[in-house]
């Protein structure tokens, strides 16, 4: 199994994404296949800027064995 580590993309604004994807009020965007992004975009910077985070980043892994039937990539 090895390590990948890439750079995710999040619009750290929530107001600039709303306006964005045109949302005017809290039924569109409860309505929105976004929404769940919108909140994590949140989330997400709510910890950054409570830690100092200055170059975010997550890991993921790249493994074959995840998706062989029977396995679940766990050790």
């Amino acid at each position: 199994m090895r390590q990948v580590r890439a750079p995710k993309v999040y619009v750290r604004d929530p107001g600039l994404l709303h306006r964005l994807l045109q949302l005017t009020d809290r039924e569109d965007l409860l309505g929105h296949p976004k929404a769940g992004a919108s909140w994590e975009g949140f989330i997400i910077e709510q910890f950054l800027a409570a830690a100092d985070v200055a170059d975010p980043h997550f890991w993921a892994t790249h493994s074959v064995a995840c998706q062989e039937e029977g396995t679940t990539g766990l050790p």
